[in-house]
């Protein structure tokens, strides 16, 4: 039976692209990520930012990890593949969704996430794009979604994320 709800740490190797041109991936990155499951039926999905990562994946994530930009995801389809594994996919949202809290700044994005446990091993796979202009209120950094940029506009980029889940202090699953 799928989890429909928990908070984890994974540890993410993210490539970046260009906006328009998703198949042109640069160097690798390393993140943490804190991943959620919440919602009736497990319907939501957030993936948040939580600071720079080492490449070697370590057995145990630092406890101190803290949202910083979340995206937010949408239950499309989920299937039990056997009595140890299920396979779940979510669609990206560029809208702030107020019946689902995103924990730190919401990050408005496109794309797919595919969330699966297999034997015990969580995984993510996502791929996205966003386009933001920048702004302040109440002295808080505001991202605003661009649904069509221009050509060669600055502001955007596509990624590539594969995380793997990594035991958290602060995990509840």
């Amino acid at each position: 039976m799928a989890q429909l709800e928990f908070e984890l740490a994974m540890h993410n190797h993210m490539r970046h692209a260009p906006y328009d041109r998703p198949d042109q991936v640069g160097a690798p990155g390393y993140e943490w990520l804190i991943v959620q499951r919440f919602g009736e039926v497990g319907r939501f999905l957030t993936i948040s930012e939580a600071g720079d990562a080492e490449k070697a994946v370590p057995r145990h994530a630092p406890p101190e990890l803290r949202a910083i930009h979340s995206v937010l995801g949408i239950l499309t389809d989920e299937v039990q593949t056997s009595s140890k594994s299920w396979q779940a996919r979510f669609l990206l949202s560029r809208a702030h969704h107020r019946s689902a809290p995103v924990p730190g700044a919401f990050f408005p994005a496109e794309g797919i996430a595919s969330l699966k446990w297999l034997d015990g091993t969580m995984t993510l796979d996502a791929v996205g794009r966003h386009f933001h202009t920048r702004g302040k209120f109440s002295n808080a950094v505001i991202l605003k979604d661009v649904a069509c940029p221009a050509p060669g506009a600055q502001g955007g980029k596509s990624w590539h994320f594969s995380a793997q889940r990594v035991a958290w202090l602060n995990e509840t699953l």
